[in-house]
């Protein structure tokens, strides 16, 4: 990436999750300092006009999106209200996570392995399978989400949050893998310029 002041995301509609707080609200307003129209999403809507404030303040543009990013109903209407307003989605940064309570194994609450795992991992779900069409309608985009190293070292007292970061990983994985594919298969039905033959399927 290159400086913040850099005006490569002009024109370009980004969607960050967790946007309320922390890391999702700085990133909020690095998106729209590079000339982004962001849609910030979450649970708090407080925390997300905070953060729109912030971004226009800071000479950006931003929309205020409340959502239970791990409700699929709260999603597809997101993602709809974005490709009606905009037609487009460039850029998804799945962000909004929970780390939950500290527990040894045989004392975790069920419950709250549960929350943590809807939080944090089925809104990744979520968000990549309705980003993903609208950004193909919109010619491609990029998809950033949240992990942890937490995931690698798994750390004693969040079995939770550990198991909802490793499995970011491999939703991340199994992603780019099946855009990859189909990226080949569109090469593959692609015909050559002034030709009717096939192109041959990427190996990459």
């Amino acid at each position: 990436m290159t400086s913040n002041s850099s005006n490569d995301f002009k024109d370009k509609v980004v969607l960050v999750t967790g946007a309320g707080s922390g890391i999702g609200r700085e990133a909020a307003r690095v998106f729209a300092r590079r000339g982004a129209l962001v849609y910030c999403a979450g649970n708090v809507e407080q925390g997300l006009y905070e953060t729109k404030a912030l971004v226009v303040k800071d000479g950006g543009k931003a929309e205020v999106a409340r959502a239970d990013v791990a409700e699929e109903r709260d999603v597809a209407a997101l993602l709809k209200r974005i490709g009606d307003e905009t037609g487009r989605l460039d850029a998804a940064f799945n962000n909004a996570g929970i780390t939950g309570g500290a527990h040894r194994f045989e004392d975790y609450p069920a419950e709250d392995f549960a929350k943590v795992l809807r939080v944090n991992l089925r809104s990744i779900f979520l968000g990549i399978k309705y980003e993903l069409p609208l950004m193909k309608r919109s010619g491609g985009g990029a998809i950033c989400n949240t992990a942890s190293v937490a995931a690698l070292t798994g750390p004693g007292g969040m079995c939770a949050y550990a198991a909802s970061k490793h499995g970011i990983h491999g939703l991340t994985r199994v992603a780019s893998m099946e855009r990859r594919l189909l990226k080949a298969l569109e090469e593959y039905h692609q015909p050559r310029h002034g030709t009717d033959e096939r192109a041959t399927p990427s190996e990459n």
